[in-house]
């Protein structure tokens, strides 16, 4: 199953809730400009755990890849993420097996 996380207002950095498999997950998106892309962290709300922090958003890379989390894949479809492309030209997407 494929699930596009709606992605409103992009800023250089900003944050948003997500139900990823029952787990309430915050990410926080922060803008590199001297690299030209954005950093992630992730995370899970009901114990204030973090998932993964500083982790590249790159398109077709799947950023929980090097977790322990059972949570799916969560990565970046379409064209390389801007502040001014972001939600236009590409997409966050979350994929469960099932």
């Amino acid at each position: 199953m494929k699930r596009t996380i709606p992605i409103r207002r992009p800023s250089p950095h900003f944050t948003f809730e997500v139900d990823l498999s029952g787990q309430r997950v915050q990410v926080r998106l922060d803008w590199l400009t001297r690299f030209a892309f954005y950093i992630a962290t992730l995370t899970c709300l009901e114990d204030d755990e973090v998932l993964v922090a500083g982790v590249g958003l790159h398109p077709e890379v799947d950023i929980l890849r090097n977790t322990a989390t059972d949570c799916g894949k969560l990565y970046l479809s379409g064209a390389p993420a801007t502040p001014d492309n972001l939600g236009t030209d590409n997409a966050i997407i979350w994929e469960t097996e099932g």
